[in-house]
């Protein structure tokens, strides 16, 4: 899958790179999201995410994760995402999908405002079969224990998109 969520009712010249986030506080209220919602919902596993905090002008990066295994992997963090799929003029399909975001918590308020909304374990099958109706009145976003979270700055080096390797991970100010 592609990320950047493409919705399926997309007009071929309105395509663009997708949505890279929809908002869980408004995800029913979105026609690009109300459908995939329902239906098309997604654990997107990485190893953790990005994010900078303001500084006056300056942004500092920071890398959060779920901290390492006894073999030194990352262990997987599983956020919620919705995909779709979109049909271009010629038959081809595209499956693309989005990351859902949410309110920071307060381990990640000092860097930003907003996080992805990661899932606890416990709620995998309520969130990829569960009513979705159920899903807006369960606590689901509080149900990640936030404060587990391995959160540390690393350099600008992970600013340039054409960086892709692990020094973009690489914690400094040790």
């Amino acid at each position: 899958m592609k990320w950047g969520l493409i919705p399926s009712w997309t007009k071929p010249d309105k395509t663009g790179s997708g949505l890279i986030n929809a908002r869980f506080d408004t995800i029913t209220e979105k026609p690009s999201f109300r459908s995939p919602y329902k239906s098309k919902r997604c654990i997107v596993p990485v190893a953790g995410f990005f994010e900078w905090r303001k500084e006056g002008k300056q942004k500092i990066p920071f890398f959060i994760n779920c901290g390492r295994d006894e073999d030194g992997d990352f262990i997987p963090m599983l956020l919620c995402g919705i995909y779709d799929n979109w049909t271009s003029p010629d038959g081809d399909d595209l499956e693309t999908f989005t990351i859902i975001t949410t309110e920071a918590s307060d381990v990640m308020k000092p860097i930003h405002e907003r996080m992805p909304l990661i899932l606890d374990r416990d709620n995998l099958m309520l969130w990829l079969g569960g009513d979705y109706n159920h899903l807006l009145h369960k606590d689901i976003i509080s149900s990640f224990n936030t404060g587990t979270l391995n959160i540390y700055q690393v350099s600008d080096y992970v600013n340039s998109y054409i960086n892709n390797s692990p020094e973009c991970i690489e914690q400094i100010g040790v």
